[in-house]
């Protein structure tokens, strides 16, 4: 009887080793924050961060005026 279980045991184990052995981590914070940034020389920048290009200042900010929640942009400022 107590091969039984260990045959059961060691059967049904191999699907979960399979499930996981397969499984891919993602961290959502990584994914839903990737448009909330503005890049430039392979580096993020947030949300009211300024750089200087060849004496012309750029701000990061909303790409449209008329989204709360939308994509980040570079805006030249004036």
């Amino acid at each position: 009887m107590t091969k039984y279980y260990v045959i059961v045991i060691l059967f049904l184990s191999t699907f979960s080793y399979g499930n996981l052995r397969d499984r891919v981590d993602i961290d959502a914070g990584d994914v839903i924050s990737s448009s909330k940034l503005c890049y430039f020389e392979n580096k993020k920048y947030s949300f009211g961060s300024i750089i200087e290009i060849n004496n012309i200042k750029f701000q990061c900010d909303k790409r449209n005026s008329f989204e709360t929640n939308g994509e980040l942009s570079w805006i030249k400022l004036n």
